[in-house]
């Protein structure tokens, strides 16, 4: 009897030191990277993206100039997390008022926001549209329409829909401000 009460005292002495070291020897919790102070045009507040963005090592950005042309109708900037897209922010100018098209993220059950003609935001992404009529004196323009997309690739949290909101409002105004529109 007594053998058998010192080897349960031995084993659960092993399992408590077991149970401590490996406690001891877990990583610390992994956050996420911090965004460059210049990032998308500075058309974005940093400390509203920042918590949006994935935990992780080393950030990395993708950016195109924000300067439009006939030529060129689009431009964009992405921001990847140890080589994994995390956010994205989108411009373009669509042809005609109805080549914008959101009716496939209605099964996102996105809700609106007051941002340009038109702006809803989901739970991993926004979206505006607005028209532009540049001021004299702006410089050679052919663009009337803006399409403004912002994407994350995060966990589709709800509670991201009020950042979301903010951002997409703070990208139409800068878009609005870039192109000269009146």
């Amino acid at each position: 009897m007594r053998r058998h009460a010192v080897i349960m005292t031995s084993l659960a002495l092993s399992l408590a030191l077991t149970t401590l070291a490996t406690g001891c020897s877990r990583e610390k919790e992994k956050t996420s990277p911090e965004i460059p102070n210049q990032f998308c045009w500075s058309a974005l507040e940093k400390k509203t993206v920042q918590p949006l963005i994935p935990a992780g090592n080393k950030i990395s950005q993708d950016i195109k100039s924000f300067h439009f042309t006939d030529h060129i109708s689009r431009t964009r900037c992405k921001l990847y997390v140890d080589g994994r897209y995390a956010f994205g922010a989108h411009a373009k100018f669509p042809r005609f008022e109805e080549d914008v098209d959101w009716s496939w993220w209605e099964k996102y059950k996105p809700d609106p926001v007051r941002a340009g003609k038109q702006a809803i935001v989901w739970d991993t992404g926004a979206a505006s549209y607005l028209l532009c009529k540049p001021l004299p004196g702006a410089g050679p323009s052919t663009a009337t329409r803006m399409e403004l997309e912002i994407f994350v690739a995060g966990s589709g949290n709800r509670n991201d829909r009020k950042a979301l909101s903010h951002l997409i409002k703070q990208f139409t105004a800068f878009a609005e401000k870039h192109l000269t529109c009146a």
